[in-house]
């Protein structure tokens, strides 16, 4: 499963972590219409949906729901779970639908225009939304805010959460633990630059990746478990984990693959451009977009297996074995086994795609008009 796009929080039970949540301030409500807003149709009809392409891709339409949207105002953050889509958009307003039919459970309104927010959690019965200076916790049930917190310093990343910490990077360069329990920092460690990538858990550890191209593996209490300065540029995208090492592409022209408590890469692969997209991990292999294009890699060892030329962008889900991916104008279907086109359909009217199983799971696709619509495996 890879690490997706728009925040998440990236569960550490597979590394062995409990996750909890403990603590409540402040309260709030959210409104529990249903109701698309007046400007629906013309937010739908900048969105047409071809179910016929769809269909080429292996999806069919289930429904279209519509999140609440300022005025000019566009979709930040997607996240989506087994009962409930969240949104975040650009005017600080959180939504929450319902997955079995698309209809609004609650509208809230946490902030204002000028707050700029980095991700979306679920902890128990709350959505964490994290922005830049406050953690708020709302209700799943009807929104209301029961959290509201302040960090020690300015993040510039979604969190892991581990216990009733939640873990950023900041903009100053320093790892912060911020404590929901207590509303305070727990613990914090300090690098050179900026971070401003989601940190993901790798083995035992928690990974982050500095503006210097610095790695750091650190425990859940901020024990130093490994670190490297082999990159020579900024991730330009989103790491990823495979559960044993980290992978990053660079801006120094190189895809870098690394292992806690090791301080070289595991492999190296040298391109002649910077990397632009971020690397995707399934089933053993690692994806990412080469000099043009899209590339398979031997996890382990980084081997290329394929290259699908002119195939550009990332993969954004497994469909029947074979690779939808999406580069902001189209998705290309890819024959997994020797990087082939199979179909290809323009999307340029999409912002976000986001799953809720990356292999054969259900689509559900975020437009830029500010709706989104699910699709369902054929």
């Amino acid at each position: 499963m890879p690490h997706k796009n728009t925040l998440q929080t990236i569960s550490l039970a597979s590394v062995g972590l409990a996750l909890l949540i403990a603590g409540c301030s402040s309260s709030g409500g959210g409104s529990s219409s249903t109701s698309a807003s007046p400007n629906t149709e013309a937010r739908r009809a900048a969105f047409p949906i071809v179910d016929e392409d769809f269909a080429k891709l292996g999806y069919r339409r289930d429904w279209v729901g519509f999140p609440a949207i300022s005025s000019g105002g566009k979709i930040i953050h997607l996240a989506v779970y087994p009962d409930i889509v969240a949104v975040v958009e650009s005017g600080s307003r959180v939504t929450v639908l319902e997955t079995s039919t698309g209809q609004r459970r609650w509208a809230n309104e946490i902030a204002n225009s000028l707050t700029r927010f980095t991700g979306l959690s679920r902890i128990e019965g709350r959505i964490l939304a994290s922005s830049d200076s406050e953690a708020f916790g709302l209700r799943i049930d009807n929104g209301a805010i029961d959290l509201r917190q302040t960090y020690d310093r300015v993040v510039n990343t979604g969190p892991i959460i581990v216990g009733d910490v939640a873990i950023y990077g900041t903009a100053s360069g320093e790892i912060l633990a911020h404590s929901l329990g207590l509303g305070l920092k727990r613990w914090a460690f300090g690098t050179s630059a900026g971070i401003n990538h989601d940190p993901v858990a790798v083995d035992n550890s928690l990974a982050f990746v500095n503006q210097a191209g610095e790695v750091f593996f650190l425990s859940s209490t901020g024990q130093v478990m490994g670190r490297s300065k082999a990159m020579f540029g900024p991730p330009a995208k989103q790491p990823v984990s495979t559960g044993t090492l980290l992978v990053a592409g660079s801006n120094d022209q190189s895809i870098y693959a690394f292992r806690p408590g090791e301080s070289r890469p595991v492999w190296q692969y040298r391109t002649s451009s910077p990397i632009r997209t971020a690397p995707i991990y399934y089933n053993a292999t690692i994806y990412c977009e080469v000099e043009g294009s899209l590339t398979a890699f031997e996890a382990k060892t980084g081997t290329v297996k394929w290259k699908a030329k002119g195939v550009t962008g990332e993969v954004v889900a497994v469909r029947k074995g074979d690779l939808l991916v999406f580069d902001g104008t189209k998705i290309t279907l890819v024959d997994n086994g020797r990087g082939e086109t199979i179909h290809t359909i323009p999307l340029d009217t999409a912002s976000k795609i986001v799953t809720d199983s990356f292999a054969d799971g259900n689509l559900y696709i975020a437009s830029k008009s500010g709706l989104i619509a699910k699709f369902l495996p054929r």
